[in-house]
């Protein structure tokens, strides 16, 4: 359903208002043809209604998007020169848990 969810529909644009006042037999559209619908106030975007399954899976685009940036972000600082490899990373970790903690004298 989300590849349907591209292009918005004029019949779907409607304002807050309808949809205040048609909520049960909007939802049930909403549910029936899985078309998101875009309410307006004053004739500008104040909300998209979606079906639950769609605003998962639209969270779940977000997240995989983000994930990625974080990966491109962290392999060009690598090539950059600012990051260690793994077993640089393995060495620091292993001395700093093993090391004994000292205690500040009074």
């Amino acid at each position: 359903m989300l590849a349907e969810m591209t292009m918005i529909d004029p019949a779907d644009i409607r304002p807050l208002s309808d949809f205040q006042r048609n909520a049960k037999s909007l939802l049930r559209k909403l549910k029936r043809t899985g078309k998101a619908q875009l309410l307006t106030v004053n004739g500008r975007t104040a909300a998209v209604v979606l079906e639950p399954g769609d605003y998962h899976r639209l969270l779940d685009l977000a997240e995989q998007a983000l994930l990625g940036e974080s990966l491109k972000a962290a392999m060009d600082d690598f090539r950059a020169g600012r990051g260690v490899s793994l077993a640089e990373f393995d060495r620091r970790m292993d001395a700093k848990l093993n090391s004994t903690p000292r205690r500040k004298s009074a």
